[in-house]
């Protein structure tokens, strides 16, 4: 079991997990809600790079006690791997994963605008 975690400045308070490398579908209204997704793509928003960093994680560990589940559900992933990636398409953080429909479970510290973001998806070895 592991876990990568990172911090960064989030452009635009949204971030996108998903396969980096296929081509996605990105919910049609993004500013919709919280938390939507596609077959492919599961976006969540996030404080303002304005307002500071917020920490991402992928793991294949439970999450912290303290966040609170924001998506349930399976995500299309053609290349073996699953990424947190910013309005401009840019990777922030990745991690391998079986390619195919796989389960992936989101959890934040508070809705709707998240600080911690916590992707909980089956992780295979690099």
């Amino acid at each position: 079991m592991v876990t990568y975690t990172t911090r960064a400045a989030i452009p635009h308070a949204i971030v996108f997990i998903n396969d980096p490398i296929m081509i996605i579908d990105v919910p049609e209204n993004t500013g919709a809600g919280p938390a939507l997704s596609t077959r492919n793509c599961v976006t969540i928003w996030t404080q303002h790079e304005d307002e500071g960093e917020v920490e991402l994680s992928i793991s294949d560990e439970p999450p912290p006690a303290a966040l609170v589940p924001a998506f349930s559900g399976f995500i299309e992933v053609e290349n073996g791997r699953i990424a947190y990636n910013n309005s401009s398409a840019g990777e922030i953080l990745s991690a391998d994963v079986t390619s195919g429909i796989v389960p992936i479970e989101i959890f934040v510290d508070q809705m709707p605008i998240a600080e911690v973001v916590f992707c909980r998806v089956p992780l295979t070895e690099a």
